[in-house]
């Protein structure tokens, strides 16, 4: 070998030993968005989430609007953590390309074009008609708006097409009034978009609407929640219906027919824990997971074919209180909304009382392990609400 040939080689080598040295960076494998909720400003963070699981922070987005900041929703008179007491006031559309995040105090929607790489820019901001609103449900071209409370003509949820572009109209007649004078805390389209559910948190009903071809909405079929306070709903299929219920630490399970009328498969589940008020399905709807705001924690529940739940650990996902409190006084951390990786691979809480979104690792039985410098930070220390992502 000649002179030449042996500094190749060897340069050849230092260049392959340098490579192998430097740490690989995972692939970036989806991407989260959090709202801040902040009464000086609503904006959305944006989290790049890796294909081990972690969670980077990335640009912030203003939505033009304020949100109500550590205040509760409906009366804005006490601290604490679930500010907005709802479910979905973030919503991302099915193909990842528009973004919807409610400003409940100056009763706006914001509609954002997510980019390459998952930025976001704003595309509008829109009055909703109502007053606080708190729930965003989205089925294609069709967005309704829910409210934490009703306004002088007693409207608390309203509909909007969506344009090709993602901004919003109102639809003409798409106003409405639940059952009685409630706490709307979700509301959520089925998978094929002909029903919409609402919860009605402080009557304990349960309204299904069956959704016309112009948008519009018939009168709901109402059904008495099996348990105390309904709250975060999740469909398993058009036939099928999880409710998670606030008052009673608990999940039902429901049939749907055709109507919009629930039948009980597995009636109040009881976890044991306080405040179960948010759902998030694994992609193949097998397991649910729900979120206990006042025992900060998490429950997790098996789903079988037929829709019947069954405990499978009861507090997963535990982060101690740091200073604040649930609405009734209770220290909390605050686990609020959360979102289940596209791959099924990771679970992600929001804790609205330490300004985080925890990422954890699914595990054997569908358990959470916490990843380690995995967390997503940037978020007010009280107060925020509202995960979207996959």
């Amino acid at each position: 070998m000649n002179r030449r040939s042996k500094l190749f080689g060897i340069a050849l080598l230092t260049v392959t030993l340098a490579a192998c040295a430097q740490p690989q960076t995972p692939e970036v494998g989806g991407n989260l968005y959090a709202a801040t909720n902040s009464a000086s400003g609503n904006a959305i963070v944006h989290y790049a989430r890796s294909s081990d699981g972690h969670l980077t922070q990335q640009e912030t987005t203003q939505t033009g609007g304020v949100g109500t900041g550590s205040k509760l929703v409906p009366d804005l008179a006490k601290d604490g953590v679930d500010p907005l007491f709802s479910s979905d006031s973030v919503v991302i559309s099915a193909d990842h390309t528009r973004l919807f995040a409610v400003n409940a105090g100056s009763n706006s929607v914001s509609a954002f074009l997510v980019g390459s790489g998952g930025t976001l820019s704003r595309i509008g901001t829109y009055p909703t008609g109502g007053t606080l609103p708190t729930s965003i449900a989205l089925s294609g071209s069709l967005l309704y708006v829910s409210h934490a409370k009703a306004n002088d003509s007693g409207v608390q949820l309203t509909g909007f097409r969506v344009a090709s572009d993602g901004s919003l109209s109102a639809i003409s007649g798409a106003q409405y009034s639940p059952s009685g004078k409630t706490l709307i805390a979700q509301t959520v389209f089925s998978p094929d978009g002909s029903l919409l559910e609402v919860s009605e948190l402080n009557t304990g009903m349960i309204d299904m609407y069956r959704v016309q071809s112009d948008g519009t909405l018939t009168t709901p079929t109402v059904t008495a929640s099996t348990g105390k306070g309904p709250f975060s709903a999740a469909f398993l299929s058009n036939q099928r219906l999880l409710v998670a219920e606030a008052g009673s630490g608990a999940v039902s399970s429901y049939n749907v027919s055709s109507s919009g009328a629930l039948t009980p498969i597995s009636a109040s589940v009881a976890n044991g824990q306080k405040a179960t008020c948010w759902l998030t399905l694994t992609p193949d709807g097998r397991t649910v997971y729900a979120s206990n705001t006042s025992s900060s924690n998490v429950s997790v529940y098996q789903v079988d074919a037929g829709g019947t739940l069954a405990l499978s650990d009861a507090a997963e996902g535990y982060r101690a209180p740091n200073g604040a409190v649930d609405v009734g006084g209770t220290a909390s951390s605050g686990p609020v909304d959360a979102v289940v990786s596209a791959d099924g691979k990771y679970f992600y809480q929001q804790y609205s009382g330490l300004g985080v979104v925890a990422a954890y690792q699914i595990g054997g039985n569908n358990l959470l392990t916490a990843l380690p410098e995995g967390d997503g930070s940037g978020l007010p220390a009280i107060g925020s609400e509202g995960l979207a992502g996959y």
